[in-house]
């Protein structure tokens, strides 16, 4: 069901259509973000809540024993929340609460809604920046759109700098969690190539952010301090390297720095490798940048974090698109036929089976 609702997406030719594919209820992971050429902009959170009766707090536990207690159905889809073209322009999705998707004066009203579907309310830090870059610009042209795509700041409204803010009041027996401190108050919040307190500001906010996704609740940051200013020493011998001596994508024989980290807008989530470096593990991959001209005439570009032979080693394009990934370009794709045939490396038919 869900390949055919997939399908169904991709061969919807108006907002009509990609709505009816949406109504399919098969995709329960992901929220929806549609745009196309007569401008319109749509947000679908897309949540396969429940039909639960009113009046209970479904966050306690529940009496099984009551039969009306017992739902079977999901709610409708005009009951989950939706917007189309808000008068500011501009929506963002980033796994947050679907009522802080645009300029807070447009966005749905989460009375309008009933607590019974259990909607989310965490914020991102991609949530946070992106609204923030939104409002900074008076005209979003396609050089701005990439600049807030690939902005790589924390907020100082996200959970992961008030995590670390708790630190910076306190005084330490340790001389070098007291210098620690005055690092992270230093911190201009971005992880780029330069930076050199990123590595320790990510690091500390880091045990948030892994407590947050398991819905735990996060240790006090003073171990974390510890633990980052021992980590980083050992593996540095200070606790300020720059973050191209610290975060990297690896592909094969190739170790490449990248600026990112977790939950900014340039997402780059690092594992420890043998030599305690960050090596990217998730975060951005195959992304895509669709635009129309005033003819509305469709153009993209798309880049993936390694290239498009993912699994054969001995092919060119196994990591052709790892340098242009890390310098935060594009690649063209191609639609029409005579540009296919101009830009095709190569061609094979694969016949059909009797």
């Amino acid at each position: 069901k869900q390949v055919n609702q997939w399908f169904a997406m991709n061969k919807s030719n108006s907002l009509e259509e990609w709505q009816e594919a949406m109504k399919k209820r098969s995709i329960i992971s992901f929220n929806g973000v549609f745009a196309d050429k007569e401008d319109n902009i749509y947000f679908l959170h897309n949540a396969s809540s429940p039909k639960r009766k009113e009046g209970i707090n479904w966050k306690d536990v529940i009496d099984g024993s009551r039969s009306e207690l017992i739902w079977t159905e999901i709610v409708g889809f005009k009951e989950i929340p939706q917007l189309l073209n808000p008068p500011s322009g501009w929506l963002a999705s980033t796994n947050q609460d679907p009522f802080k998707v645009t300029d807070p004066g447009d966005n749905l009203n989460k009375n309008d809604y009933s607590p019974t579907l259990g909607l989310q309310t965490r914020m991102t830090n991609r949530a946070y920046r992106s609204i923030e870059l939104f409002e900074e610009y008076n005209k979003v042209d396609e050089e701005i759109f990439d600049l807030i795509k690939f902005d790589n700041k924390y907020s100082k409204q996200s959970r992961s700098y008030k995590y670390i803010a708790e630190l910076f009041d306190r005084d330490f027996e340790k001389s070098e969690l007291n210098q620690a401190v005055e690092v992270l108050k230093s911190w201009n919040l971005h992880t780029d190539f330069e930076n050199t307190s990123a590595a320790l500001g990510v690091c500390v906010l880091s045990s948030e952010w892994i407590s947050e996704q398991g819905q735990r609740i996060p240790q006090d940051p003073e171990i974390s301090l510890e633990a980052c200013v021992e980590e980083l020493t050992a593996t540095y011998g200070k606790l300020t390297p720059e973050w191209s001596e610290r975060n990297f994508i690896v592909r094969g024989n190739k170790k490449v720095a990248v600026q990112g980290g977790p939950d900014v807008l340039r997402a780059i989530y690092g594992r420890n490798d043998e030599e305690g470096d960050l090596k990217a593990s998730g975060g951005d991959g195959l992304y895509i940048h669709v635009s129309w001209d005033k003819n509305g005439i469709q153009r993209s570009k798309s880049i993936h974090q390694y290239g498009s032979a993912t699994q054969d080693s001995s092919s060119t394009h196994y990591d052709d698109q790892v340098a242009l990934y890390v310098d935060e370009k594009y690649k063209p794709t191609f639609f029409n036929e005579n540009d296919l045939k101009n830009n095709t490396f190569e061609s094979y038919y694969v016949p059909l089976g009797k």
